[in-house]
């Protein structure tokens, strides 16, 4: 619904770019065709994309597939993300060309992004029923192995909608993120501005444990949210 009042307004920004909700809706049909082209409706694929836009992307075209995220971090010990690939069952790796030479081993097949983005996209793809598998967030393992928990779209909805009334968030907000794609509050910074047309400014890496860049960041992003664990906090 937001792609259609205002197509051409920025959804999300990074440091090399930006993307319209026309733009972003685009790729990610894209994406969507391209794994169902290799991935049966329901089965979980791994997310591997550096943060930024295309990671939004991404996750945008994974969920149109029908199919359910499962995020990566390739600089995780080797040992870990096999656990995650067996335990969750990954049926693909959607991956940018720096993510995926990391993960070539894990015997499970590499869709590359660039490729994805060139697929034609498809109609007619349906809509994941409120029951249906959203994504897949490993825990640290720090008693054990790292255990999944599963996310459904209707839990995710839920979340977002209970987040756009409080503490809220308008169509003007800026909400910049901050949080490793693979941490359980990513969601959260990457979805809920696009409910209320309102846009993600994706922080680089190096940007978040820098408390004077990312007061630069923000300063110079007109930056109205910041979503962030205590020690963030402190750094600013």
């Amino acid at each position: 619904s937001q792609v259609r009042r205002h197509p051409d307004r920025i959804a999300v920004s990074d440091d090399d770019g930006a993307l319209s909700y026309g733009d972003l809706w685009e790729a990610a049909g894209r994406i969507a065709a391209a794994v169902r082209d290799r991935v049966e409706p329901g089965q979980v694929v791994g997310l591997a994309v550096t943060p930024g836009r295309w990671l939004l992307a991404a996750v945008l075209g994974i969920a149109r597939s029908a199919c359910a995220w499962a995020p990566l971090d390739p600089q995780h010990p080797v040992s870990r993300l096999a656990h995650q690939c067996r335990d969750a069952g990954m049926a693909a790796i959607v991956a940018d060309a720096e993510s995926g030479e990391g993960l070539a081993g894990l015997g499970v097949p590499i869709l590359p992004l660039s490729t994805a983005l060139e697929a034609e996209p498809r109609p007619g793809l349906e809509e994941p029923p409120r029951d249906a598998l959203a994504y897949v967030r490993y825990t640290s393992g720090s008693t054990g192995a790292p255990k999944g928990v599963d996310v459904a779209h209707g839990a995710l909805g839920a979340l977002l909608a209970a987040m756009r009334r409080e503490p809220g968030l308008h169509e003007d907000d800026v909400m910049v993120s901050v949080t490793s794609h693979v941490f359980d509050i990513a969601e959260l910074e990457l979805l809920l501005p696009l409910v209320v047309g309102a846009r993600v400014r994706i922080a680089p890496a190096g940007c978040v444990a820098d408390g004077d860049r990312l007061r630069e960041l923000l300063s110079r992003e007109s930056g109205t949210v910041l979503q962030a664990t205590p020690t963030t906090w402190r750094l600013l």
